[in-house]
């Protein structure tokens, strides 16, 4: 339950970027709904349409043309990804960022100021804006989250970095009923940046009811023991989610119906949403989403290609080997595939147990030799012939081409030349030049030399393929892999715990937004971070727990405090080019290669229109469009 409440948690807060919102001035006191919300407030189920929006809505330009109310989204879902979809359908953060971080629109909040050289963020809420169950939205909200869950050092045991600086938390008070203001003691160079992707806000009437500072503790045993869960932070963060609990508000587009863990994960448009179009058509334009839960990719692809599939990505229907097939099928199933841009993927990443419990290995894998051998090792030439058809793209884990950070960046083939002498040499350079009777090295102590790589089986689909041509390649300078294929959900728990010798995923070192946040594994932004779990422990513990980092690590921390508090853009930038450097020097993680361009795409319907703008490729995550504004097309 920890492990998924956290993965939950991660969903909550995915990064994201957006286009084709601009906020418009609207004036206009008459606005349109859907036609069964409209039958609804006949009935005196619901107020009228304009007592449900706030004073202001947001007006969002429609990419295309003003959609059609109506219809029902069909969606699928491999097991292990629950929440995905509707976390990519996610919108309700209080402001957002175009999708070259150049700029910073309304959202939730209507508007906003910064003072104090970058040190006071004022945020004004929409006045009159709604929960989905009419309730109002305001400043109290935001203090209910601040004061109950941030605070509250059982819910938030650690602080998020966003919020804190030198080591304090941020301030946060009430200004006005929609007026709220956070100060910090110096100035921060990635809240606002965080503000596009959270929303610092609860349903506090709704929430009360699950937290001690506002229920008696027999009531709260009692609510405990009908969820079936043990203490009461696990009972709050399940009611705190709607797409665990469909009785929690939220302020959405779409209203879950039933819970994200059932064999169909249906959603309904929220009656109060706050968006309008340029016509005065409250959004979203679509009734319904079914989400059903698919077993394995390939039922995933024939449901596909018989268009039974409203959208998905390549991605999640077996990859680049499905690429053709998913092509010839474009005209019987009625679809159509858009490019999208995300930062790359390095597929079959190589981590390492830097706080492994046998001294030796730990040793091993600190020594920067060791890995160069192991990385050099490697034939990725062969890798991508094999199995991507030479579409990816040999390299370590870095960054997308281009601005803001780079252009063409030869630090990311380091130690990607297929070299097994030089392998060889650097492996009798430190000392394993030992070997047993079948030509594998021992350890320096004499003992057997075995190291086990645990492979995720869910994405990339290549994971498993990648880990068993690297086991060969390793067995050809004296190296002994045991490879063992686990679930990503498992690999997180033993990564978390230092259980493990090595491990191989994917690694986004980037992130889809600002790199200083959490979403990219650039350097080591929280207490978890996927390169070492346990050096990110020692730092955020001042030593107590985890591992001791080498000093380039303690550098690339300070490197993320300082981009967290550098406020100027193009400082900031400068200080993410040396974070990379660093990783590209050290290869604290073995990169093999990065996804093939031609993979990313998404497949979707003719039919469903307002994806994006025509002929232009679709931003990041797939909710930066944001599709409150998918319509089906009669």
């Amino acid at each position: 339950m920890r492990r998924f409440l956290s993965i939950l948690i991660s969903v909550m807060l995915i990064s994201m970027l957006v286009v084709g919102i601009m906020p418009n001035a609207f004036t206009q006191k008459k606005y349109n709904e859907a036609p069964e919300l409209a039958e609804l407030v006949k009935q005196g189920k619901l107020p009228p349409v304009e007592q449900r929006l706030p004073k202001e809505p947001l007006v969002l330009t429609p990419l295309e043309e003003v959609g059609q109310y109506g219809g029902t989204l069909h969606l699928l879902h491999l097991p292990q990804y629950p929440s995905l979809w509707r976390g990519r359908m996610s919108e309700p953060f209080l402001i957002y960022s175009t999708p070259y971080l150049d700029k910073i629109l309304p959202n939730v909040a209507k508007a906003w100021k910064i003072t104090k050289e970058g040190r006071v963020f004022t945020f004004f809420l929409r006045e009159g804006m709604k929960w989905s169950d009419g309730q109002p939205f305001t400043a109290d909200n935001i203090i209910f989250w601040y004061e109950d869950i941030i605070k509250n050092d059982e819910l938030s045991p650690s602080k998020p970095a966003y919020l804190t600086s030198r080591g304090k938390l941020a301030k946060v008070r009430k200004l006005g009923t929609y007026v709220v203001e956070f100060s910090f003691d110096e100035p921060s160079g990635i809240f606002l940046d965080a503000m596009c992707t959270t929303l610092p806000a609860s349903p506090s009437h709704y929430l009360k009811q699950f937290h001690p500072k506002y229920t008696s503790t027999d009531k709260l045993k009692e609510l405990m023991k009908k969820e079936g869960v043990d203490n009461w932070r696990s009972l709050f963060y399940t009611k705190a989610s709607n797409l665990l609990n469909p009785e929690c508000p939220t302020i959405g587009a779409f209203v879950s119906v039933t819970s994200m863990n059932e064999p169909v994960f249906i959603s309904k448009r929220n009656p109060y949403y706050w968006k309008v179009d340029t016509a005065g058509n409250q959004l979203p334009y679509i009734d319904k989403i079914e989400d059903a839960v698919i077993q394995n990719p390939e039922t995933y692809l024939l449901k596909t290609l018989a268009g039974e599939v409203d959208y998905t990505a390549i991605a999640f229907v077996g990859g680049l080997p499905s690429y053709s097939v998913i092509i010839e099928n474009r005209t019987k199933g009625n679809y159509r595939l858009i490019p999208y841009i995300w930062p790359p993927n390095n597929l079959g990443t190589i981590l390492f147990n830097y706080g492994h419990k046998d001294t030796v290995i730990r040793s091993l894998f600190n020594e920067k030799r060791f890995r160069i051998a192991l990385s050099i090792a490697i034939n990725r030439d062969e890798i991508n012939k094999l199995l991507f058809k030479g579409q990816a793209i040999p390299s370590q884990p870095t960054f997308a081409p281009g601005p803001p950070y780079y252009g063409d960046f030869p630090l990311s083939k380091n130690y990607t030349q297929f070299d097994t002498a030089k392998a060889n040499q650097l492996l009798d350079e430190i000392g394993l030049t030992k070997r047993d009777k079948d030509g594998f090295r021992l350890r320096p102590d004499g003992k057997e030399l075995t190291l086990t790589l645990l492979v995720t089986t869910g994405w990339p689909f290549e994971a498993v393929e990648i880990a068993e041509l690297c086991r060969k390649y390793w067995a050809n300078i004296g190296i002994k892999v045991v490879n063992k294929p686990i679930a990503e959900e498992q690999l997180f728990g033993l990564l978390e715990e230092d259980n493990y010798d090595m491990a191989m995923r994917a690694l986004m070192l980037g992130g889809c937004t600002q790199p200083v946040l959490t979403r990219g594994e650039l350097w080591p932004a929280s207490r978890f971070w996927t390169v070492s779990p346990a050096w990110a422990k020692y730092l955020y513990s001042d030593g107590k727990e985890g591992t001791e980092p080498p000093q380039d690590v303690k550098k690339l921390k300070q490197l993320f405090d300082q981009a967290s508090k550098e406020a100027n853009t193009r400082k900031r930038n400068n200080i993410i080019v040396q974070a990379l450097k660093l990783n590209l020097e050290n290869i604290w993680a073995i990169g093999i290669v990065n996804e093939p361009e031609i993979a990313k795409q998404y497949i979707f319907k003719n039919y469903i229109r307002n994806v994006n703008r025509p002929n232009e490729p679709i931003p990041a995550e797939l909710f930066s469009i944001p599709p409150s504004q998918f319509f089906i097309k009669k």
